[in-house]
Formats: structure tokens, sequence, C-alpha cells
């Protein structure tokens, strides 16, 4: 769970997952030009960065049914971005793959055409 201390007042957070499934960032509203100075929200982690990102964000006091913060446990998504990675290194084997073929391929045609 994560911490977070607002005005000397401890508050426990359920972490959250944004929707790329990465753990979201928690904040704090430091303006109040919608009302919401002090509020607590959650955001994707790249989204204050050049990163590409997927625009989540959930404030800590709304009363959502998030399915990734209350449906999803620890332990699945950890497994889930294991089997992603996985998948992941057979695609880089297979494109590398693919281009040696090509290059096989092309060297094949050029060759025939020279005899």
């Amino acid at each position: 769970m994560a911490s977070s201390s607002t005005n000397g007042m401890r508050i426990r957070l359920k972490p959250r997952f944004c929707y790329c499934g990465r753990t979201a960032s928690v904040h704090i509203v430091r303006t109040n030009e919608n009302g919401n100075e002090g509020r607590v929200f959650f955001v994707c982690p790249d989204k204050y960065t050049v990163n590409e990102h997927c625009n989540y964000l959930a404030f800590a006091d709304d009363d959502d049914n998030d399915v990734a913060s209350t449906d999803i446990r620890t332990e699945e998504i950890n497994e889930l971005r294991r089997r992603v990675g996985e998948h992941d290194k057979r695609l880089e084997r297979m494109e590398k793959i693919l281009k040696a073929m090509t290059y096989v391929i092309v060297f094949c045609v050029f060759f025939y055409f020279i005899m």
C-alpha cells in the first residue's frame, strides 16, 4: 500500500494500475484552479515525461470501481508482465529470423540473375 501525508495526517492508499499495466504515480493537486487543491490523485507514470502514456487519471477519494486496483492482485500483474516479456523476446527472435531470410532470398535472386 502506498502511504502519503497531507497536513500532518497520514492516509493509506491502495496502489492502482494505469491502463498501461504499470503502477500509477501518486500526486497531490497544488493549485486551486478547479477547486481540487490538496486532493490526492493517481496518473500514468509517463504522464509528465515525453514518452507516450495512457492518460490514466483517478482521484484517491473517488469511490470508483477501478478493475485494475480491486480485482487484479500484484502476483497476477507480475505474471502478466513476465509473459509479455517472454512474448517480446520471441517476437524479437522472429524478426531477426525474418530479416535473415529476406537477405538470403534477395541474395539468391540476385545470384540467379547473375548466372
